[in-house]
């Protein structure tokens, strides 16, 4: 669970087109985090449990899919209000 934000660690061997994406539990995308050509290295996104918008999300669980030809990710996050 976390409350106002979270970090989400990730590590690239090479370069790599990279998707980080937030979604609701109906499946419905929240927050685009990440969307381009990234290079090598370590990575720490921080979500702030704000829409595309910048709108304050509710108290739920959210997923975060994190795609790239190097990673296919998903996981659960509990956002506590």
């Amino acid at each position: 669970p976390f409350n106002p934000s979270t970090k989400i660690l990730f590590t690239l061997e090479q370069n790599a087109f990279t998707e980080l994406k937030i979604f609701n539990i109906q499946g419905e995308e929240v927050k685009v985090l990440k969307n381009e050509i990234t290079p090598a290295g370590t990575y720490e996104i921080v979500w702030d449990g704000t829409n595309n918008s910048g709108s304050n999300q509710p108290s739920g669980v959210y997923f975060y899919q994190l795609l790239s030809n190097q990673h296919q990710q998903s996981k659960k996050m509990i956002l506590l209000k």
